[in-house]
């Protein structure tokens, strides 16, 4: 669908896949944005997530929560 058509959606989106550990990965994803919405973006929702095992959140310790910020 052609960007035009995007803006006069309701639902105006984009999904961009990225390692966001990766600063090439959040690079190539912001030119992505850039170029699919003319270079201006009013809402951004990150939906990134590590959970590299399961423990309860008060065996969570202040590094687990810094990796999955």
């Amino acid at each position: 669908m052609p960007v035009a058509n995007h803006r006069r959606s309701s639902h105006c989106k984009l999904m961009s896949p990225l390692k966001s550990r990766s600063e090439e990965s959040v690079r190539t994803a912001a030119r992505t944005v850039g170029q699919a919405f003319g270079g201006k973006l009013d809402i951004l929702i990150n939906n990134a997530g590590y959970l590299p095992e399961f423990k309860f959140m008060t065996a969570s310790g202040p590094a687990d929560w810094r990796k999955g910020m």
